[in-house]
Order: structure tokens, then sequence, then C-alpha cells
């Protein structure tokens, strides 16, 4: 055994853990088909580490372990682990996303994105546009049929623009951004991204590099093009002409929120209806003692029941943050982290880890009378502690409002495979055929 310890976060001191070391290829081993497979690995104990690229790693799964990692205010997504050449941008941060931000500037526009987003009950109007435009985007005109991932993710993009953003996006411009998430997704899924330099333009890391550049100046362009006052873009905007912020800093965090507010709610949606479907329990009439009520609490239950067994998100990643006061004073954003040690929330493994602890079973319950909320540091994946989902109100709005429209208006051609399958974010490996 070894003690690795984590710095203190709010309300809590310091915390060491004992940790058990395995193979680097016991792990690469595990991640092949599912995080779920690293389980045996741990044993009774709630931490693993291993050495891999000249880092150690270090993956744990209790609430405890989610806690420290994930609500630390010394932890940043720090992305300078793989060399993409970025860590020469010295403004080049995005909110926890790419390559990530010092934690005391995403506390900054992390309150900002609160400001923006919506102060009381979630816009029906937006939510039902996003519907609406998800719908036309999705459905093959002549059969109907309905392509369910871009169903679920237009829908999420269009509300995270229109809501939080302030910005209204076309079908031409969800479908680009879709094509850029989908490029940023396999990419660094790949496992020779660490191999090469972003100089090589054949390399992974070379060409996550193209898909960034054009990804950020189309972000560019949509800063300082309209956008609703009050809005994220807006505030942003009027932080870079007034100096503060550069601009690429706050086109990474545009970057960041609207892919965080796209692609785990729309996994989150797509899972939920994947075990709905799947447990056997609707029908072209829709599920059965479930009101067609705008405020069904059974819809947000499901959703909660759907997350407990199956997180979307995958890895959540943090290192240690290291301030350079000479860098400060020279008005530069560094980026450096304060060890090689790099911490690891598997929220499939540490939602199974308190399934466990709380005698709930594995498998999804469509009958179940629990929660509409989960203990953020017992079932993390959509942020936990002090980086709690700014977005978790309007998200649970805009997927309870889709799981409803599904469940009334969908009839069902093909059942799905609900196995998991992907490394960064995690989809069944086969969804419902359905068609309106």
């Amino acid at each position: 055994m070894k003690e690795v310890s984590l710095p203190a976060t709010t309300g809590h001191g310091e915390k060491v853990f004992l940790s058990k070391p395995v193979s680097p290829l016991r792990v690469a081993r595990g991640l092949r088909r599912s995080v779920l497979d690293l389980a045996p690995l741990f044993g009774g104990h709630e931490v693993i580490s291993f050495s891999l690229a000249g880092a150690t790693w270090h993956i744990g799964r209790s609430p405890e372990w989610a806690r420290h990692v994930i609500g630390s205010r010394s932890m940043w997504a720090d992305l300078g682990v793989l060399p993409l050449g970025l860590v020469g941008h010295p403004t080049y941060y995005a909110m926890g996303g790419l390559p990530g931000a010092p934690p005391d500037e995403h506390r900054s526009v992390r309150r900002a994105v609160i400001r923006s987003g919506p102060t009381g009950a979630v816009d029906l109007q937006v939510v039902r546009a996003g519907l609406a435009t998800a719908e036309r985007l999705a459905t093959d005109p002549s059969s109907r049929i309905v392509d369910l991932t871009v169903f679920a993710r237009a829908l999420f993009l269009h509300t995270t623009a229109a809501a939080v953003v302030g910005v209204r996006l076309d079908g031409t411009a969800i479908r680009r951004v879709l094509h850029w998430f989908d490029a940023w997704t396999r990419l660094l899924s790949n496992p020779l991204i660490a191999v090469g330099g972003p100089g090589l333009p054949f390399t992974p890391a070379g060409r996550l590099r193209t898909v960034l550049a054009r990804w950020y100046g189309w972000l560019e362009s949509l800063l300082h093009g309209p956008c609703a006052e009050g809005g994220l873009a807006a505030r942003l905007r009027s932080r870079t002409a007034d100096g503060v912020m550069p601009v690429q800093e706050a086109v990474g965090y545009l970057a960041t929120v609207l892919f965080a507010g796209t692609e785990p709610p729309a996994h989150t949606l797509l899972w939920a209806y994947t075990h709905v479907v799947d447990a056997g329990t609707t029908t072209t009439a829709g599920l059965p003692g479930v009101p067609d009520s705008v405020n069904s609490r059974r819809a947000e239950v499901l959703l909660c029941e759907s997350f407990r067994v199956r997180p979307a998100v995958n890895l959540v990643v943090r290192r240690v943050f290291k301030a350079d006061e000479q860098a400060k004073r020279r008005q530069r954003r560094p980026c450096h982290s304060a060890s090689a040690e790099t911490f690891v929330v598997a929220p499939p493994l540490a939602h199974q880890h308190s399934n466990e602890r709380h005698g709930l079973p594995g498998y999804f319950r469509p009958l179940t009378d629990g929660p509409t909320h989960l203990d953020p540091d017992e079932y993390p994946g959509l942020g936990t502690g002090a980086h709690y989902c700014v977005g978790a109100r309007l998200g649970m709005t805009v997927g309870r409002e889709a799981l409803m429209l599904l469940w009334r208006e969908a009839e069902l051609l093909r059942a799905p495979d609900p196995r998991p399958a992907g490394l960064i974010t995690s989809l069944p490996r086969r969804l419902p055929v359905i068609r309106w």
C-alpha cells in the first residue's frame, strides 16, 4: 500500500488515502471495454495507483475521493498531461475543459456563468424551440425515423446556447459544432494522443490542434456577433473590451460551457430513454401511470434513476495547480501543475460503489419512487462539490420535457443494447430505433 495526499477542500482538511499499486497494463486492459472492468483491481480499497507516461495516476471511487478531487479549490483540469502544444499560448484556457483554467480564474468566470443562466424558472419557450429544432434536424422526412443521438445533442446545444450563452444557433451551426465535438472526442479517445507533437499534422495531437483552431475561431466570431444582453457571450465581450480578459480566454470559456451543456446531459437523456425502453415499460401510448403534465415529477425520477445506474461521463481528471507569482507579475497566465501526479474520479465506479454501500441494485428500476436528486459526492458525473453543475436545473428541465415527448410521440421499431461503449463519455452500444 502507498499513501496519497490530497489538498484541503471547502469544509474539509487535507486527506490521506491508502492506495493499492496496480500494473498499468491491467488498467489499459480494463479500459478497453468499460471503466467498470477496473472494479476487480480495487479489491477492498478505495484508490488504485499506477505509473504511465512519466506521471503517477490515482483512480478513486469513494465519495471522499470525489469530494477532494473534483471539489478541491487547488485542483484544475490540466490537459498538459498530453503534449498538445497549447501551453505555449498563455491565454488559451477553458473553464475546466481544453486545456483547463487555473482555479481562481475558473471561479471568476463560473460566477459569470451562474449570473448568465436562468435565475428563476426555466423559460419553457426556449425549451420548446429547442425541441422543435432538434426534431427537425434529427428526423428523416420520408421515413420519420429519428436519429436519437442528433436529437438529444442538438436539443441541449440549442437550449444551452439560447438560455446561457445568449445566442441563437441555426441548423447549419448546430451541425458544424456537433462535428467538432465528434472530432474532439474521437481524437482524445485515441491511445496514440500522447505520441508525437502537435507540430506534426498527421499525429492525433496535431489533428486535435487543427480541430481546436477551427472551433475556437468560430467561437471568436460568435463572441463578436449578435447576442442577448445578460447572456454569457455579452458578459465575456464586456470583459474583453475592458481589458480584464484576453479574447482567447473568453473563447475558451465559451467552448467549455457549450460542450459541457451539450454532451453530458444529452448522453444522460439517451441513457434514460434507453433504460426505459429496455425495461419494457414504454409503448406508443406512453409509460403506464405517468401523467402528461409538464411538471411531471415522474420524468425527473426516471432521469435520476438512470443516472444512478449509468453516468454518461467516465473519467474526470485533475492535477494540483501551482501558481507562478513571477508570471503573474508579468500579467501572463501560466499553465503549471505542482507535480506529475494525476488524480482521477471514475463516475461509473463511484456510482457502483455507492449503490453497493446503500444496498441499491446496479440495474434500472422503472417503477421506483426514489428522489429526484442524488448526493453529488456519492454520484459524481455532472460536477460535484465546489464545481457542482451550474446547468443542472436547465438540464433537468430540458431532459424531462424531451423524455415526455419521446413517451408520447415515439414508436419503437427496434430495441436497444444497453451495454456501455466509449472511453471519455459513454453511450449504449445500440440506441432504440424510433419514428414519430
